[in-house]
């Protein structure tokens, strides 16, 4: 009944013959279930505002949580992330960055009595307004420590390259409600000592 309807009134608003209107709604019905029943997610403006909000609100707290830790953030941004910092407290960044990023502790920020800030439970809470935060998605660390005289690029390069080839052979597989065999990176840490 309410496909009849919509056919109906597309076909008033926009002068298509009711068949036509008719095709072009299963189609976009089928597209849909397609969709879903791949468990992929349709990227429609309101997902792509409330993920670029969470990757935003994701690099402020890892802004903070470096900051904590005595380090130093040279580029924040997406998922991506690349900081300065004691090697003392490398494993405390990866933990808490990757906690507060998924939501789940990581950065609790105070002022006297009050709570300002609080991750907890895949959200962000900032004073009484509940934030999502980013919990399904994986996150990916390259720890590369060197001395401080080595060339700055030739880490970054070397970094990204073994990142990337541990993401390649490093795979979660499970079984979907069909029975399909799937596979994800969901998260990798990678440290070299040069």
């Amino acid at each position: 009944v309410i496909v009849e309807a919509w056919v109906k009134s597309i076909a008033e608003s926009t002068g298509l013959k009711v068949d036509e209107a008719q095709k072009r709604i299963e189609k976009v019905i089928d597209t849909l279930s397609d969709i879903l029943k791949e468990l992929r997610i349709p990227v429609t403006l309101t997902y792509h505002v409330a993920l670029s909000a969470a990757l935003m609100r994701a690099a402020l707290l890892d802004a903070a949580i470096i900051s904590k830790h005595d380090g130093i953030v040279v580029y924040t941004g997406g998922d991506d992330l690349l900081a300065l910092a004691p090697v003392d407290k490398l494993l405390d960044i990866v933990r808490d960055t990757r906690l507060a990023f998924g939501g789940f502790g990581g950065l609790a920020e105070t002022n006297s009595s009050t709570i300002i800030v609080e991750v907890k439970q895949g959200f962000i809470k900032i004073k009484e307004a509940y934030l999502p935060m980013l919990s399904n998605i994986g996150r990916s660390y390259s720890l590369y420590i060197a001395h401080y005289h080595y060339p700055l690029s030739l880490v970054l390069s070397r970094a990204s390259a073994l990142l990337e080839d541990a993401k390649d052979k490093c795979t979660f597989e499970y079984y979907d409600e069909n029975l399909k065999v799937r596979s994800c990176a969901k998260d990798v840490l990678v440290i070299t000592y040069c």
